[in-house]
């Protein structure tokens, strides 16, 4: 069994306190923290339809879901909604099935299945720029406080920008992720993302948002930035590929 509900909020900090409350009882399976932007991305079948749903949405929104196994799923999403509401109750939320027409069974629904044709990223404007790294829930208002100053440095509407939040690893740290989407047949428009992208990586970097990941000319910055890392890959890479063959001209080899 599985009992999905949303939470909507003016901010973030309330929210990512009740996930820290929530995961610390071990209450929840899926749970992420989403802007308005994406939910509207997500949800909408057209731009038009996510320009409606975003300025409808609260600024944040909180999915979440109790289960029920093998045994007394009943009994077990009881108890585990009883302590779910007293947890929002004392910190002022209010846990719902539906946020401005969308419910929580229809978000339950997309993130149990691929996105369907055209990929979600692309309904807004046709393409996006994501950004992302790891970094831990309580510091995620200070990279969003960065994103908003560098978009409107940039002349890129903050508003329009996705922002996700994966909590991980019990909460201990968690997935957080910038799309920029825009419009590619608009070549200005994608040069002035382009240069976005290039300006807030490093930013963010320096700000301390740790990229796990990295590809492209980001890939560049990173390794540039951990020389040590950067030679003890090149020795593993050398053990095991020493005709350079695999690969060859990725990352910082």
């Amino acid at each position: 069994m599985q009992t999905p509900f949303l939470v909507g909020s003016e901010t973030y900090e309330k929210l990512s306190d009740f996930v820290y409350r929530l995961l610390w009882l071990k209450l929840v399976d899926e749970c992420v923290l989403v802007n308005n932007a994406t939910l509207a991305a997500t949800v909408a079948k057209d731009s038009m339809e996510g320009s409606r749903l975003r300025a409808d949405l609260p600024p944040w929104l909180l999915f979440f879901c109790l289960s029920g196994f093998q045994y007394f799923p009943e009994e077990r999403i009881a108890y585990q909604q009883e302590q779910m509401l007293e947890a929002a109750k004392n910190i002022g939320l209010e846990p719902t099935r539906a946020v401005s027409g969308i419910t929580a069974y229809e978000v339950l629904g997309m993130l149990q299945k691929p996105s369907e044709d055209p990929y979600w990223k692309l309904r807004p404007k046709g393409n996006c720029q994501d950004i992302f790294f790891i970094t831990t829930l309580d510091h995620v208002p200070r990279f969003v406080d960065m994103m908003h100053g560098i978009t409107e440095r940039h002349g890129y509407p903050f508003v329009e920008m996705g922002i996700y939040v994966q909590p991980m690893v019990q909460g201990t740290s968690c997935h957080c992720e910038f799309s920029l989407f825009y419009d590619p047949t608009n070549r200005k428009e994608e040069d002035k993302v382009r240069a976005l992208y290039a300006s807030a990586c490093d930013m963010l970097m320096s700000g301390g948002a740790f990229f796990s990941r990295p590809y492209g000319t980001l890939a560049d910055a990173v390794y540039r930035r951990d020389s040590e890392t950067t030679a003890a890959l090149k020795k593993v890479k050398q053990i095991f590929d020493p005709n350079n063959i695999l690969n060859a001209g990725k990352l910082c080899f």
